[in-house]
Order: C-alpha cells, then structure tokens, then sequence
C-alpha cells in the first residue's frame, strides 16, 4: 500500500520533508512552528498565506516568541520558493479537496498529509518528528546514497538533518563568511540582536579561532596599507616566499562562481570572479610595483600577478564598469 500511494504522489508524512528542506534553506528566517501554523486559505476561501505584491510572492504566517507588534513574518520568495511553495499546494490538492467536501476546516491548512499512505488527511503538525522518524532517515539515506553519496556520509547527514540543523547551520556559514553575529541574526530572522546567538552554534573554542583569525587578517591588512608602493610590502605580509605569496592570492583572491538559480544553463568560461579587499588589493599593487622596478629577471609567478593586476586595474578603471 505504501508503495502504491509513492507512485501515485499520494503525500505522505514524509514526502513533503525535500519540500520544506529546499524552502529552509533558500529562506532560513523560515521555522518549523512558521510552517506548522500556515493556513493557505482564511475562513472566507480566500488565499491567505501567499500574497503577491507588486509582482513580488511573499509568503507570510506567524512568528512565535516575535511579540504582537511582530506576529506577521511575511517570507519574500526566490524563484525556486516560489516553485517549491507551488508544489507544495499541488500536491496537497486532492487532500484539501476531500477534507473540504467532509466539511472538514483542516482544508485550509498548508501542510497536509495522509498518514503513512492512505489514511484521513490531517494537517502536519510535527514536522522535527517526521525528519527524526526512523524511516524517513532510511529514505534520506537511500536517497543520499543513489546521489552518489557514500553510505557513511549519507547515514550521517540523514541522522542530523532537521530544519532546526539546517538552519543553524545556514546560520554559522553567515557568521563564518562575514564574521558578524548581526548578519547570523538578520539571516535567521531574529526580531531582536542577542549578543550570546552565536554561542547556541558554535563552541567557545571555535568562536576563539576564527575571531584571532579574523584579528590577524585585519592587523595584516593594516601593515599592508602602511606600506604599499614600497618594496617592502611582501616582507610587511608576514609571508617569505613568492610561493606562499602566490598560494596566498590563489586562495584568498579567486572566488568561486556560484551557479545562477535563475540563469542560463552555461556560464561563460572566460568569466572569473574576484574578491577584492583593501588588503588583496595592496598586496597586488605594492607586487605590481616591484615587477615594474625590478632590476633583475623576475620569476613566473610575481610576472603572473603582475599581468593578473593590470587587467584588474584595467577592468575598474573601465567607463562602463562605473
């Protein structure tokens, strides 16, 4: 019987989890008790919780613990929400169709599901159960795995996976890439800033870490300014070698293009990013400028970032770059 509902998309009370997994992830402000209170109509038949608005898809529902000033949270949707909150509702049609010939109110409500195949219909009101059920772990696994994942690795992700860990861990990477508890709380959604956030995530030893690290980047950036247009400024970077130079640009200057959610299947190959900070960018003009007044041959790699400099430069100083 179960199988029979899987190939007929009957939703079950696990196949909605991949659902609101992609949901969490491109919109982490969103939380369990978020999607269990979401009525998708009002009393009346109208659309409640999805609302457009000037052509922007907004999906909105309560907040627990916001207040009353702020017991709306209105969700401002990316294309694939907008996809995944479409399917959602497709799904769940013939459920609501039912419910709603039974005279049942539970219609209205977002989430819905059939039991373990065919049973009554009924609004899903423990989704941190249904990710920590046994057999949905299986699936997630097995699902994992058929991926190309190995066995190991998915058993792992699928015993930690909930949207709670998600989120946190959507969270942590905020922190980690801007190193600010305010960004980490702004991409939660927390009304208010609480100082002692990041100490629900991250150990105090790790926290530790990456704040010396940070301190250490800064204080270089620093040195590094004080000194550009000098020959000094490999020496000032705490680096000795035009190999731990050029190792340190590749890492710290390149960045990785992210794939377009909305954007064309292929990317032009002859496209790269930069990320450019005030401490890459003396670190290249003060190489660029001992290149320039070398008196001696210079190696491959400093004539490397040498060129890489000019087109960088040549590139920001473009009209239509602004």
């Amino acid at each position: 019987i179960p199988e029979t509902a899987l190939k007929l998309g009957v939703p079950n009370a696990g196949s909605l989890l991949p659902h609101l997994t992609l949901l969490v992830h491109d919109h982490p402000k969103i939380t369990s008790s978020f999607l269990e209170k979401l009525q998708l109509y009002d009393k009346h038949g109208n659309i409640q919780c999805v609302q457009i608005l000037d052509g922007v898809t907004m999906l909105v529902g309560a907040k627990d613990r916001a207040g009353p000033g702020n017991a709306q949270q209105a969700i401002v949707l990316t294309a694939r929400g907008k996809d995944v909150v479409t399917r959602i509702i497709q799904a769940t049609a013939p459920l609501r169709r039912y419910l709603k010939a039974k005279g049942d109110d539970n219609w209205r409500s977002f989430l819905l599901s059939s039991g373990k195949s065919f049973g009554y219909p009924s609004p899903i009101k423990n989704i941190s159960g249904l990710f920590i059920h046994p057999k949905n772990r299986k699936n997630l696994s097995s699902s994992l795995e058929r991926q190309g994942l190995d066995r190991r690795s998915a058993e792992s992700i699928a015993e930690r996976l909930t949207l709670a860990t998600l989120r946190a861990s959507i969270g942590v990477r905020v922190y980690l890439d801007t190193g600010s508890v305010h960004a980490m709380s702004e991409a939660l959604g927390h009304v208010e800033f609480n100082p002692s956030l990041l100490d629900h995530y991250l150990p105090l030893q790790v926290q530790r870490i990456f704040r010396e690290r940070w301190i250490r980047i800064f204080q270089t950036s620093l040195i590094i300014e004080a000194v550009k247009g000098t020959d000094l400024v490999l020496e000032a970077s705490g680096l000795s070698s035009m190999q731990e130079l050029d190792e340190f640009l590749s890492h710290h200057a390149f960045k990785r293009l992210d794939p377009l959610v909305d954007g064309p299947a292929d990317v032009n190959d002859r496209e790269i990013a930069f990320g450019i900070s005030t401490g890459i960018l003396a670190l290249l003009f003060g190489l660029q400028h001992a290149v320039q007044n070398a008196t001696k041959a210079v190696c491959g790699r400093a004539q490397y970032w040498a060129l890489v400099t000019d087109r960088i430069v040549d590139y920001i100083m473009a009209p239509e770059s602004g």
